[in-house]
């Protein structure tokens, strides 16, 4: 009948809407449940962040010790030696060598070895130095062989200067009539306490 069948629709539409409720409700609780935090969405979102570990502390650049540099040692300046001083030159005022004294005693040397030829040739031999019996005389034998062909010897024209040079002019007289001029440098020397012909020069020669 019509009157009956209105209560049954409303009563099955009011059903239908409570089913429909508890299964929101049961979705809502499943997705609450379902959460990883297990808590409302709400609060899950109030809560603060975990605190992060902190960063490391990035190192410190590590200081460089300055290199302390040694300061080379200055050397002390060198003294300067002591300069010599030079050696004051021979004059003619300065005291003859080997012990000769004046010109005059350098003269008498030279004349007084040629007074004593061609006659004694033993003390004349004996007023050359040993060097100038090797040497220029060459020896005894040659000495004697020389002056025995000389008829004179003569001296002039002499010059000397200290402390040991005379310069004369000789003239030889040969026993074949041969006379030769020579000019001569001697240079004596102290032997035995008196002055003796050490070296000699001839510097020039002429035959007449």
């Amino acid at each position: 009948m019509p009157a009956e069948r209105t209560p049954r629709r409303r009563r099955g539409r009011g059903l239908l809407l409570a089913m429909l409720a508890l299964a929101v409700v049961a979705a809502a609780v499943l997705v609450l449940v379902n959460r990883p935090d297990g808590r409302a969405g709400t609060a899950a979102s109030t809560r603060p962040p975990a605190a992060s570990s902190a960063p490391a502390s990035s190192a410190a650049p590590p200081t460089s010790t300055p290199t302390t540099s040694t300061p080379s040692t200055t050397r002390a300046p060198s003294t300067p030696s002591a300069t010599p001083s030079p050696k004051p030159s021979a004059t003619a005022s300065s005291p003859p060598a080997n012990g000769t004294s004046s010109t005059g005693a350098l003269r008498d040397a030279v004349t007084g070895y040629y007074a004593l030829l061609p006659g004694d040739r033993d003390a004349a031999w004996n007023r050359l130095t040993p060097h100038y019996q090797r040497t220029t005389a060459r020896s005894r034998s040659y000495f004697e062989s020389f002056w025995s062909g000389i008829d004179s010897a003569r001296v002039s024209s002499l010059d000397a200067s200290a402390p040991d040079t005379v310069t004369a002019t000789l003239t030889y007289s040969h026993a074949d009539g041969r006379v030769y001029v020579e000019r001569t440098r001697y240079r004596l020397a102290k032997s035995g306490g008196i002055l003796k012909i050490d070296r000699s020069e001839v510097l020039s020669s002429v035959q007449h």
